[in-house]
This record gives C-alpha cells, structure tokens and sequence, in this order.
C-alpha cells in the first residue's frame, strides 16, 4: 500500500488524468474482488469496500478527465489501448461484481471514446501513430463490451469484421460478450473530428486499401507528447504515403 501511494517519480497515479490511473485500479478493483469473494469476513469486507469506494473515486474524479467531453485521447492510439482498455475493464469489473458500473458509461467521452478508436485506424489496421505511440493496430476487443451498453450495432458489427476478415485475432473479452445476435455496421461515417484534441480523420471507404488520411492540431505539451501539432497520415491501395514515424526506443539514453 505504501509505496504504491508514494508513486514514480513523486507522481501518483490516483489523481492522473492519464494512462497510469485506469492501469491501476483495474489491477486493485480485480484484486479487492477476488479478496472479497475468498474472504466475507466482517472486517475483510469493511477494507475492500472502502478499497473500492476509494478507487472508484480515484477513476471518475481524474481518470475519466482523459477521455472528456468527446473522447478524443491527447496520448495518441498506443496509450488509449493502455487506458481506455483498462477503463472498460473497470466498467466490466463493476457490471459483473455488483450488476452495474455506477454510471461510468454515462459520463461523458467514456462511449465516445471508443469512436476515437475505431476512426484513428486506417483501413489495413494501421492506425495514425500521433505522439508517443508505436506502429500497429487498435487493440478494440473491448468493442463487442460497448456496443452492448451503448446499444451500438456499429462498434460490435466492425469488431466482428475485423475478427473474421483476418485482420485482429479474437481475445477473451469477444468470447465474454459475444454478441447473441449478428449487427450491421452503419458505415456512412467515413469522417471523423475531436475537438478536444483538435484530430481529424477521413476515408474514402471502410474497404482495405481505400484512402485514409488524418492530421492532429492540439497542444505538443501534454503526457506522452512528442511536438506532434501539424503531424498527417495519408495512406491509399496499402501504401503509407505519408506517415507518423512514432515512437522512438524507449531504451536509447535520455529518450525517457
């Protein structure tokens, strides 16, 4: 308890509004519960219910803030699948232990968000690697989870997609919330825009190879920034025209 509270680096990572609080407190929620449900005791059961009253309210005083009011993730694609992973993994921590998530899904950006994921990625399952992100692919099997709290036919029919046309393998969250029914995606939204973190994104098509391109404005001076302001992708017929070289190593001396 005590050195997780003194934090890296004198950074604490109840009140970041970043990565490092949905990271850890899915792990504490996940344990207090386990705790819970070995041990009823009166006593046990006081120390994980505050547990977990208090890092709730860790999550919906700081954490949420990453991802309000439109869901756009100023870290870049890498560090939204370490966080908003994580954070759906609290509202499925919360629905499954005490039947629902308290609201979380209700508050603002936290749904949205997901969009952030599904229109960063270009067609082939390249997404735009703006800021400290690496080259690679969303992580979206948590969207078979939303679609179904959000009632959104569209998140749950392009994870299925994706899962059945070769380009992401299936994870055990597809197999806990697959869906009982076969959804339509509504791919007439070819276009995408965050305000929040000034990111737009557009396609021809949702069809591998088609036109994708994509360019964020924002601010450089935020967690996992790399000066990327002005930065744009464009990729067609698989090509990178134009790209986002991402992250350096994280290994090279002074990088981190």
């Amino acid at each position: 308890d005590t050195p997780v509270k003194k934090g890296y680096k004198g950074v604490q990572y109840q009140t970041a509004a970043h990565n490092w609080n949905p990271y850890c407190i899915k792990a504490i929620l996940a344990c207090a519960f386990c705790v819970l449900d070995a041990d009823e005791s009166e006593g046990m059961r006081e120390l994980t219910e505050r547990v977990i009253k208090d890092e709730y309210g860790y999550f919906t005083k700081y954490g949420a803030q990453a991802f309000m009011p439109d869901g756009g993730y100023y870290e870049g694609p890498g560090y939204w699948c370490g966080s908003a992973g994580p954070m759906y993994n609290i509202c499925m921590l919360l629905d499954a232990c005490c039947g629902t998530d308290y609201n979380i899904t209700n508050s603002a950006g936290i749904i949205e968000t997901a969009y952030f994921g599904l229109h960063v990625e270009g067609n082939d399952g390249l997404y735009f690697a703006f800021n400290d992100t690496f080259t690679g692919a969303i992580a979206s099997d948590m969207f078979f989870y939303v679609g179904q709290k959000a009632k959104d036919d569209t998140l749950i029919a392009m994870r299925m997609e994706s899962i059945e046309s070769g380009l992401k393998e299936g994870g055990i969250f597809d197999a806990l919330y697959y869906p009982k029914r076969r959804c339509v995606a509504d791919k007439s939204k070819v276009d995408y825009y965050s305000r929040r973190i000034d990111l737009f994104t557009a396609r021809k098509s949702f069809d591998r190879g088609a036109l994708f391109a994509g360019m964020i404005g924002g601010k450089n001076n935020t967690s996992h920034g790399q000066i990327d302001a002005g930065t744009f992708v464009y990729y067609s017929q698989g090509i990178k025209w134009f790209m986002d070289l991402g992250s350096d190593n994280y290994n090279n001396a002074g990088d981190y």
